[in-house]
């Protein structure tokens, strides 16, 4: 799957409990931009990378703009998160959990 400029999973207070799963060596998430699972007061969406499958995106974040319970797993051999971009952020804009800054990260 590729998406160009950015892929929200979940986007605003009425986009909530969205999943995405990608499971299985060879399936592929390939965003051109930033990366967002749950943004703009959305919650408990989940994105779930599994069993080898590899998600790529520029910045990447992990709930934002005042959203809650949002989770993004990376499970299993060869399962990866790749962000090319300068920022990495997992928490809310007010309560940042975990935030990386490096040219490239992977989980």
């Amino acid at each position: 799957m590729y998406a160009n400029g950015r892929f929200d999973l979940g986007h605003n207070d009425s986009a909530r409990s969205n999943v995405v799963v990608l499971t299985g060596a060879g399936s592929t998430l390939n965003v051109n931009g930033v990366l967002y699972v749950g943004c703009a007061n959305s919650y408990s969406n989940q994105m779930l990378i599994t069993d080898g499958a590899v998600a790529t995106s520029g910045n990447g974040y992990v709930g934002r703009d005042n959203s809650d319970n949002n989770l993004m797993l990376v499970s299993g051999s060869g399962s990866r998160w790749v962000s090319t971009g300068s920022e990495f952020v997992i928490g809310n804009d007010n309560d940042w959990a975990t935030r990386w800054s490096s040219p490239t990260a992977a989980w």
